[in-house]
């Protein structure tokens, strides 16, 4: 006797649509989306003008130092200074001590930058040493040998006078504020303030 057994077919599930994102969804996914990717985008920013101040500084520190440098190598070398004007002087420097030829370099403020040119005994092109100085923040100031009694202070000369200026000036002081601009930063400034430099090669009376 052969018995068969018939299995019932599972009952079939109704077919669902597959579901979507609403409306709603699809706004909340862009909003956050949104807030997320300001964020990122904010913080990339700061930290590209961060940089780019640093890189300022940076740029303006290292003229100056270098700047400076030379500037008062030559001032300490020098025999004798001619106030050319209030913003122009020029330094003699002895080739030898004791000897009579010796080498001129001429220091002047020109459209933003404080320039050095030697002029004897051949001239040669001038080179800036700093640059990107802001209107009206350059100050050259001379210091004679004699001190305030008051403030132990040396007595500055009257530029008013330069053929007297230059005899009285034993030393020398500048002072610049410094601009760099670059995309994404408003303004960088530094300001330059150098030691007082003394013309130690050269004679003075007061």
């Amino acid at each position: 006797m052969i018995i068969s057994t018939q299995h019932a077919r599972p009952a079939e599930r109704p077919h669902r649509p597959r579901a979507a994102f609403t409306l709603v969804e699809v706004i909340i996914a862009m909003t956050l989306g949104t807030m997320v990717f300001s964020g990122v985008l904010g913080t990339v920013i700061a930290l590209t003008k961060a940089s780019y101040n640093a890189e300022n500084y940076a740029d303006m520190e290292q003229e100056a130092r270098s700047g400076l440098d030379l500037f008062a190598r030559d001032v300490r070398m020098a025999n004798d200074i001619i106030w050319n004007s209030t913003s122009d002087i020029s330094l003699r420097i002895p080739s030898a001590p004791g000897a009579t030829s010796y080498t001129e370099y001429n220091y002047y403020f020109s459209n933003g930058q404080f320039m050095r040119a030697q002029t004897k005994p051949i001239a040669i092109a001038a080179k800036p040493l700093l640059t990107g100085i802001a209107p009206g923040t350059f100050t050259l100031t001379g210091f004679k040998i004699s001190v305030d009694p008051t403030t132990l202070n040396p007595y500055q000369v009257d530029l008013s006078n330069l053929a007297q200026a230059s005899t009285d000036t034993k030393q020398l002081q500048l002072s610049v504020r410094l601009i760099r601009t670059r995309k994404l930063v408003m303004q960088s400034t530094g300001d330059v303030i150098s030691a007082r430099f003394i013309l130690r090669n050269k004679q003075v009376a007061n």
